[in-house]
């Protein structure tokens, strides 16, 4: 028959004795706090794993909707969309569209107003006619580039024509 008795209380320490085994009281607190740690930490890698599918989810919402608005801006024929719609807009530099020439220079000029080089520094003087014929040569050159949005387009086709000079060691 097993009976639990307390055996003794001696300063501040109580010893417990089931059938004849002694246990001591941090040994049965000790049991009780890994206990709770287990069930604290399962709690803790529940509410981990909530949040990551939570964000998760809400990644691949924003995903879709960029998806969304950028075949939206292709099935209007927006140049900003890709290469590809830029190409077709704008393949002859010398009879685009305004819209041409005020994206590249809106790309190159915001990037010049924000102190930012983008991997390219451009001499003196370059047009912004020339701007274009950069992007419109560098789309034509590399088809493989085509999906990616313009704005991409304008910074590796200028990346490519005006590279920044390596820095002195």
């Amino acid at each position: 028959m097993k009976r639990l008795v307390v055996l003794t209380i001696l300063l501040g320490s109580v010893a417990v004795a089931q059938n004849g085994g002694v246990v001591s009281p941090p040994d049965i607190v000790g049991s009780i706090a890994k206990g709770q740690d287990s069930a604290n930490k399962a709690k803790e890698s529940a509410a981990q794993k909530q949040l990551l599918k939570q964000q998760t989810e809400l990644l691949k919402a924003q995903t879709d909707a960029l998806k969304q608005q950028n075949a939206q801006a292709a099935a209007k024929g927006v140049i900003a969309a890709s290469g590809n719609e830029f190409l077709q807009k704008c393949e002859n530099p010398d009879n685009a569209p305004v819209e041409c020439v005020s994206y590249v220079a809106g790309v190159t000029d915001g990037l010049e107003m924000t102190g930012s080089s983008a991997g390219f520094c451009p001499p003196e003087g370059v047009t912004y006619g020339q701007s274009l014929r950069i992007v419109v040569k560098y789309a034509k050159d590399h088809p493989e580039s085509l999906q990616k949005r313009t704005g991409l387009l304008v910074l590796a086709s200028h990346a490519e024509a005006f590279p920044c000079a390596a820095s002195p060691k």
